[in-house]
């Protein structure tokens, strides 16, 4: 009878006062997260970023047109389209996983610039370009000795349990 009465009268404090609504954005920059001290930068960035890229993609070498963009967080879309070759940045952190496939192909890219984002060499005509983040085989490995460890954990528990 006394929890009833304690659950009833701790319903109005269950509930949140407010709801902040961000947007995702807010909390994918180094701008407003965690990262006051950039524990989560890679160390071949040597410029830090201190302000979001006004574009996701840019031209930075040559001329191309930049077509049907589109960003899935792990993956990204777009297509070229330039009658000179180009280099086309995508103002995204490199990390090990990272790959970038220009019609179908696994392609060439480098991360080796000051900011440590995603080049891509693109050759003159029409491209589909995909930028794909996988689980590299460490990552692959380290996930599996988690998963098995995990399972242990909780067999352990649950045979301990039962001989109480």
């Amino acid at each position: 009878m006394v929890l009833t009465i304690l659950f009833y009268f701790s319903l109005p404090f269950a509930r949140p006062k407010e709801f902040l609504q961000k947007g995702e954005g807010f909390y994918l920059t180094n701008e407003h997260s965690t990262t006051i001290h950039d524990e989560f930068m890679p160390i071949w960035v040597k410029v830090k970023p201190i302000e979001r890229p006004k574009e996701k993609i840019e031209v930075i070498e040559g001329q191309a047109q930049i077509e049907n963009f589109r960003d899935m967080g792990r993956k990204i879309e777009f297509k070229t389209n330039s009658v000179v070759p180009a280099i086309v940045r995508v103002n995204t952190l490199y990390y090990p996983g990272w790959r970038v496939l220009v019609d179908e192909k696994i392609a060439p890219f480098s991360f080796e610039n000051e900011r440590g984002v995603i080049e891509i060499p693109v050759e003159k005509g029409e491209h589909q370009i995909l930028i794909e983040f996988k689980e590299t085989p460490f990552r692959m490995f380290a996930n599996i000795i988690s998963l098995v460890s995990f399972i242990l954990i909780g067999g352990f528990l649950i045979k301990r349990r039962k001989f109480k």
